[in-house]
C-alpha cells in the first residue's frame, strides 16, 4: 500500500494544489459533504450523505506540474483494488452486494453557488 493510502487524513478544509492530484485521486471515507469555492466565491457542493467513499480528482500533467480546470467530485460505494490485494472480487475492500432480486437506491445532491 502507498504512505499515501496508508495515512489518514482528517480536514475540515483543504487548498487545492495540482500535487495533491499527482499519485490520483484523493479517496476519502464517511464523508457527508463537499463543498469546493474559488477565490471568487463561486463552488458547488455535494451532499454524498450514506455513501462510504468520496473520490476527488482531476487530470494532473506530469510534464507539466499542473492540473485539469476542473475538479471531479465523485460519490463512491466502492473503489478499485489497492496495492498488495489479491484481486478476489468477494475479499474486495469496500465491496457491495444484493441478493437476488434485491434492489438498490442512491442518491447525491449538487448545490451552485
Amino acid at each position: 500500500m502507498s504512505e499515501r493510502k496508508k495515512k489518514g487524513i482528517e480536514l475540515e478544509s483543504i487548498q487545492l494544489r495540482p500535487e495533491l492530484f499527482q499519485l490520483d485521486a484523493m479517496i476519502f471515507s464517511h464523508i457527508n459533504r463537499v463543498s469546493l469555492t474559488s477565490g471568487a466565491g463561486h463552488g458547488v457542493e455535494v451532499d454524498l450523505t450514506g455513501f462510504p467513499f468520496v473520490g476527488i480528482w482531476s487530470p494532473y500533467d506530469q510534464e507539466k506540474g499542473t492540473m485539469a480546470p476542473f475538479v471531479c467530485i465523485e460519490p463512491w460505494y466502492g473503489i478499485a483494488d489497492m496495492e498488495g490485494t489479491n484481486g478476489q472480487y468477494r475479499e474486495k475492500f469496500g465491496i457491495q452486494t444484493l441478493e437476488k432480486n434485491e434492489t438498490f437506491h442512491a442518491a447525491y445532491t449538487i448545490f451552485f453557488k
